[in-house]
């Protein structure tokens, strides 16, 4: 998992090359995170699925080293997850 410094060096790489296809991924990857932490911000917690997307988000913002589990939050767990 790419933590938010780290995060910060690899944009500041990419920038410093001249690739249309490396800055438009860039801009795909600020707007994913942009995406979770609003959803993280707006999603009230009330049950344990939203609990577990919660912490799924906080994992995938680089928040937390561990994917959460959803068997943990007492759910089933899904194919391909």
């Amino acid at each position: 998992m790419i933590k938010s410094d780290e995060l910060s060096a690899i944009r500041k790489r990419v920038l410093s090359y001249d690739d249309p296809d490396a800055r438009a991924l860039l801009a795909e990857v600020d707007n994913l995170r942009a995406v979770l932490k609003e959803i993280a911000a707006y999603n009230p917690i009330h049950n344990d699925l939203e609990a577990y997307i919660d912490n799924l988000i906080e994992w995938a913002l680089g928040e937390t080293q561990k994917r959460p589990s959803a068997e943990a939050f007492g759910l089933p767990p899904q194919e391909g997850a």
